[in-house]
């Protein structure tokens, strides 16, 4: 099946094998197929490369640690009923996992030797966990005030880290120390890593006997409410579900670009120390 990479803005169009990480015009890049394929669910598959021909990388050559499929629980939260999808049960305790299975397997495929990243933690921690998996160098980016612990996580798995004084700063260096031999999966750009998040819509899909009215996000580039967007999407092109679920997206009230965008107003403040990796102030899909 032929895959490619578009223009999010301008349409202009790049080969999937590409190293391109943004157009040329500044603007993100997102995978397209050409011809939908088949649903097919490799049932023996315990990842989400289960659903290998729904995405754009090589099944045989896939940087698999067994992300995905995971279990969701009932739950109860202020008198309402609610099913919870518990991803921190992915290998590093994150979604970004999923994203990063798909952006190193990418990496791989492009003879990449290095890969680089700027994150607040969990992204760092699953690019270096998968870069380690691939036997790539990993450089990650993070904040001076990012939490020891994800630091320390990032270095387990052989990574190098590299502090600056913000999570702005940190994005702005990865970038501009780039070398030649380095590629840059920065989970804000990179296409291949919203591939990895849509598989949480087709588990929902598979997992659940009927429709979800409505999904509640974490945000902050997007990735996951982005992934869940794409692939409800896709779910309906194939012609196995009528409609998406009403996406809800949840942002840090310190950091909340996706509600002043929508709102033409900033949120009501309040400080919060559960939100250190819900820092994006300038997403750039929000563009």
């Amino acid at each position: 099946m032929e895959w490619l990479l578009l223009c999010t803005s301008c349409g202009q169009r790049y080969p999937l094998l590409s190293k391109n990480w943004r157009c040329s015009c500044g603007s993100p890049l997102t995978v397209k197929w050409g011809e939908p394929p088949l649903f097919k669910v490799e049932a023996r598959e315990h990842s989400l490369w289960r659903y290998h021909p729904l995405l754009p990388a090589s099944f045989h050559r896939r940087i698999s640690l067994g992300e995905g499929l995971t279990p969701i629980v009932q739950a109860e939260f202020d008198r309402v009923a609610v099913l919870a999808k518990l991803e921190y049960l992915n290998p590093t305790g994150s979604f970004k996992d999923r994203g990063a299975s798909l952006a190193i397997s990418h990496a791989l495929e492009v003879g990449a030797r290095c890969v680089v990243e700027d994150s607040s933690g969990n992204a760092g921690a699953a690019i270096a966990a998968y870069a380690s998996a691939a036997d790539l160098k990993a450089r990650i980016y993070v904040p001076q005030d990012a939490p020891q612990y994800k630091k320390k996580l990032i270095s387990t798995f052989q990574a190098d880290v590299i502090e600056k004084q913000s999570r702005s700063e940190a994005a702005r260096a990865a970038i501009a120390e780039l070398g030649k031999d380095d590629l840059y999966v920065g989970h804000l750009w990179n296409p291949f890593f919203i591939e990895g998040t849509k598989t949480i819509a087709f588990e929902l899909y598979e997992q659940l006997e009927r429709p979800l009215d409505v999904i509640i996000a974490p945000t902050a580039a997007g990735t996951l409410l982005l992934g869940l967007y794409k692939g409800f999407n896709e779910l309906i092109e194939l012609g196995l579900v009528d409609e998406s679920p009403r996406l809800y997206a949840v942002q840090a009230a310190e950091v909340a670009p996706l509600y002043e965008a929508i709102h033409r107003k900033p949120p009501p403040r309040a400080a919060s120390s559960l939100a250190d990796g819900l820092r994006v102030f300038n997403p750039p899909h929000l563009k």
